[in-house]
């Protein structure tokens, strides 16, 4: 099986995004982007010890996208992967959820919040952040 990693370019109207954003053909790619030697989603035992799943999705708001994400990254773990739905920066001009989404996404880069890649599945609605141990724990 070929897997590409693809540095997204064109981020239309968040010129910040692309140097965190890359596209990812699918879950495989993930994995070997991440570095994973082994599938911590399927390796129950793995995911409870290390990396806890956090899934922003409350609302399609910038708002709530930057907030709710600052309030995960308080209670995450080295190596929790950070879940944002309605995130398609190939897309963002389709819905104004996506660009929302989005644009609570550049807050957090412009704010530095967060420097970490955030992987898209390609063909998705799906940002994915593997938290690094600098972001895990973060206060105000």
């Amino acid at each position: 099986m070929q897997c590409y990693l693809k540095l997204l370019n064109y981020f239309y109207p968040f010129p910040r995004v692309p140097r965190f954003t890359v596209e990812v053909r699918d879950y495989d790619c993930l994995k070997t982007a991440l570095g994973w030697a082994h599938d911590p989603v399927l390796e129950h035992d793995y995911l409870r010890e290390y990396a806890g799943p956090a899934d922003s999705n409350g609302s399609q708001d910038a708002e709530f996208a930057f907030t709710d994400t600052v309030k995960i990254l308080r209670r995450c773990r080295e190596a929790s992967l950070l879940i944002w739905h309605d995130f398609s920066p190939n897309m963002i001009m389709d819905s104004q959820s996506k660009a929302s989404v989005c644009a609570g996404i550049e807050r957090l880069l412009r704010k530095h919040v967060i420097r970490a890649p955030i992987y898209h599945l390609q063909d998705s609605r799906v940002g994915i952040m593997q938290v690094p141990a600098q972001y895990a724990g973060i206060r105000d």
